[in-house]
């Protein structure tokens, strides 16, 4: 220690600053694009959901980042080292019972430390084909019927889309021994 003149001492001082071990974080990028993914309904197994590979960042430079997903019945699965989101095996999405997705995408560094991030997916309505569901295959109508004239029970067909227009074509089938 020096006395100096004007009353003061001086004195070194060494500081040692320990690293703390420091979650990952999820990228800005990340963040903004993981908030309005969409994905085609019907869409194949294994098919990527555009534009969802997240991506964490961790301050500790020897860590890397593993991904998984939060939630355990979804029909999505996650690359744990690429962090890209697909649909899963044996899974059909379905916008009429399903329209949003909300998944939580974990990313968890080597030392354990952990952070999450809520991912919204819309699943694209897709025109679905219309089911028929009261049918008489074999209708009989006299000869020389007016026109007009009610055969059978109505048609009745079952469409989950919604506002559909249905289109019938009525088809002659050939007798066994009528020419063409």
């Amino acid at each position: 220690m020096n006395k100096s003149p004007t009353g003061t001492d001086e004195m070194e001082i060494t500081i040692q600053i320990d690293n703390v071990e420091e979650a990952p974080t999820f990228t800005a990028q990340t963040i903004l694009d993981s908030s309005n993914l969409h994905v085609l309904e019907h869409a194949s197994s294994g098919e990527e959901v555009g534009g969802s590979e997240f991506t964490a960042i961790d301050e500790d430079q020897e860590d890397s980042v593993r991904y998984t997903l939060v939630e355990e019945s979804t029909p999505f699965i996650m690359n744990s080292l690429t962090g890209q989101l697909s649909i899963g095996r044996n899974f059909l999405l379905d916008y009429e019972t399903t329209p949003t997705y909300f998944l939580t995408i974990q990313a968890t560094d080597l030392s354990g430390l952990s952070v999450t991030h809520v991912a919204v997916v819309h699943v694209v309505d897709e025109n679905d084909a219309p089911t028929l569901i009261r049918i008489n295959s074999l209708l009989q109508v006299n000869e020389n019927t007016a026109n007009g004239v009610s055969v059978g029970a109505p048609l009745e067909l079952v469409d989950v889309d919604k506002n559909q227009t249905f289109t019938f074509k009525l088809r002659k089938q050939k007798r066994k021994n009528e020419k063409t």
